[in-house]
């Protein structure tokens, strides 16, 4: 069945669910009743979802793209040298993404280096981003329903889950900062509106298209002239410092490298055409609108606050137009905070609101949920330390501190090493103390050619030796 068939079957099915939801009679001290189950049951879906995706790093399950990039730019930050990339030492990192918000997790190196610790930073913000959410919605609606309902959406949404269960990126911060954003627009706390803001901003440049778009929209919209106009222009400001200013300067070609991953035309007809295709691209629209109910159309200005993000998406032409991985934590954000917006220009039936969009996330989550992470999913067996695991950590206690390594993507974390000292694989070249594979992990961004061909120099060229082989797990020492 198309994406866009089962998505409409699940927006009818959600409104015939919640007009029949609406003929319950609930007395008081039953509503309050399930108002405590529902908030429990919030609390121990965030803890589940914290719990599998800390499990499956530790049991070398997440692929955890970039998590060493970010560790090696932290440490280097809290080192107070400038980033370089931690597997390209020629190129700055500034030169490919300028993300200061960074410079928060600095003074935590100053006492304890840990790429885990990083990671598990990174699922409790995300998560911790319904407590905004809570606080906007039951700000809006004066109903804990509908509050409730908004953070289930956010938690089960599938592009989200495996953004932070696949890897660390500084954008999957930007939904729980932009919710803080917005939450201090709406109760007038303009001070903090600001700080959040400039936060926000601090994330990575993109942000600079979403701020104008929201001032844009508080200025048309809402009525907010000053903020809105003050908002526009500080996201002006952050495109000409990030895209003009900084990662010129740290380039090496002078230039923002990933301009060419986006199809843009003054052409409508082919601007149209790259917008719809390939077909996947038709899916993410149906996968970011569909897992919330559509609601953003109640009120089509809205999708002011969408346009930016939803084109990064629509206009590329490479991963990030699928739905998933870090690419769709942006496009949440700003999609939730356009749901309520929409859903208050109503104003009426919280409780059948609040069941149409429980029916709809869970549903969606069920059939279009990040599978490692899903509830429904859930095997045990999936999360349990093997033999296997406890072999790995043995051979990573093995290698000294002061060895340089090559690891897989899925290892190389696990080492704490200074920068040049921890390198992913492919090379040609190895020339790294020690090399550790383990052929029972699942290959990211090298091919089996690759790998095989890789393996094949590394048995042959003369400057390695096996020192300790078992289960899959090789070890490889350089000739002294």
């Amino acid at each position: 069945m198309p994406v866009w068939q089962r998505y409409f079957i699940i927006f009818f099915c959600g409104l015939i669910f919640s007009c029949l939801s609406t003929r319950l009679k609930l007395k008081s001290r039953t509503q309050k009743l399930l108002k405590k189950i529902g908030l429990i049951l919030l609390v121990f879906y965030a803890s589940f979802l914290f719990y599998l995706t800390l499990t499956r790093y530790y049991n070398f399950s997440s692929e955890v793209i970039d998590l060493s990039y970010f560790h090696s730019t932290i440490r280097q930050l809290a080192e107070f040298k400038i980033p370089r990339v931690w597997d390209t030492p020629r190129r700055f990192v500034w030169g490919d993404h300028f993300h200061p918000i960074l410079l928060i997790f600095v003074p935590l190196y100053w006492f304890y280096q840990s790429a885990g610790l990083l990671f598990s930073l990174q699922v409790l913000i995300v998560l911790f981003g319904i407590w905004p959410l809570y606080l906007i919605t039951k700000h809006k609606f004066k109903s804990d329903f509908l509050s409730l309902a908004f953070c289930f959406s956010y938690l089960l949404f599938g592009g989200l889950q495996m953004g932070y269960s696949y890897g660390w990126h500084e954008i999957m911060l930007f939904p729980t900062f932009f919710f803080w954003t917005w939450f201090f627009y709406e109760t007038k706390k303009l001070k903090r509106y600001w700080f959040f803001l400039i936060l926000t901003l601090m994330i990575k440049e993109e942000v600079a298209f979403i701020t104008f778009f929201l001032g844009l929209y508080l200025f048309l919209v809402k009525k907010a002239r000053k903020i809105g106009f003050g908002t526009m222009v500080l996201g002006v400001f952050w495109y000409i410092l990030c895209f003009k200013i900084v990662i010129p300067y740290f380039n090496l070609d002078h230039k923002f490298t990933y301009w060419g991953y986006y199809r843009f035309t003054l052409n409508p007809l082919k601007l149209l055409q790259n917008m719809i295709t390939p077909v996947n691209k038709i899916d993410t629209f149906f996968h970011t609108f569909g897992s919330f109910g559509f609601l953003p159309f109640l009120s089509p200005v809205t999708i002011l606050l969408v346009i930016p993000s939803l084109m990064q998406k629509l206009l590329c032409s490479d991963i990030a137009r699928f739905n998933g991985f870090h690419y769709s934590s942006a496009i949440t954000g700003v999609t939730l905070v356009a749901c309520v917006e929409a859903l208050a220009k109503l104003k009426k039936r919280p409780v059948f609101w609040a069941s149409f969009i429980l029916f709809v996330s869970l549903f969606t989550n069920f059939y279009y949920g990040y599978r490692p992470l899903s509830f429904f999913h859930f095997r045990l067996s999936k999360v349990r330390l093997t033999d296997h695991h406890s072999l790995l950590y043995q051979v990573i206690k093995l290698i000294p501190n002061s060895a340089s390594v090559t690891a897989q993507y899925q290892l190389a974390p696990h080492f704490n090493r200074p920068f040049g000292k921890i390198l992913d694989v492919p090379t040609k070249d190895e020339q790294q103390d020690f090399v550790l594979l383990d052929l029972k992990l699942p290959l990211v961004l090298t091919t089996p050619k690759e790998h095989r061909e890789y393996l094949l120099n590394l048995s042959n060229n003369g400057y390695y030796q096996l020192i300790w082989e078992n289960d899959g797990i090789l070890l490889f020492g350089k000739i002294k």
